[in-house]
């Protein structure tokens, strides 16, 4: 099973998602924001990160995937993430579609290899943990 970094800053939902996540086996980690996510992916090596967009300061998730992206230790570059987010609710942020891939505020390609939206649909989210993980 796969090593899973899960960053929200809402607590209730990563308790959530970890406790459906490990049922399947997974093995994971949790972090509250961009700081404390980038020293718990150093630290944890995940095989997968899911990250929220918004958190306390913004935009916290487009900054994650930067730092991780520009990250000298390729275990980091190159970790597929999956990024969840509310934000079209009541955002003029927004995704293109699977196809196109993900844009930030700017309409610049965020290199991570699939988004969510929230409320997250568990099976949704199974689906595409088993895609880019060895259980895919």
């Amino acid at each position: 099973m796969a090593r899973i970094l899960l960053i929200d800053d809402d607590a209730r939902i990563l308790r959530v998602i970890e406790i459906a996540l490990q049922r399947l086996g997974h093995e994971i980690r949790k972090a509250g924001g961009l700081e404390s996510g980038l020293a718990a992916a150093a630290v944890f090596a995940p095989d997968l990160i899911v990250s929220d967009v918004m958190m306390p300061s913004g935009t916290e998730g487009f900054d994650l995937v930067r730092a991780l992206r520009a990250s000298d230790d390729p275990t980091l570059r190159d970790v597929p993430i999956i990024m969840a987010t509310a934000v079209h609710d009541f955002s003029p942020l927004s995704f293109n579609s699977e196809e196109t891939g993900p844009v930030d505020a700017e309409g610049n390609p965020l290199p991570v290899q699939g988004w969510i939206d929230k409320p997250i649909d568990l099976d949704e989210l199974f689906t595409k943990v088993a895609n880019l993980t060895a259980d895919g």
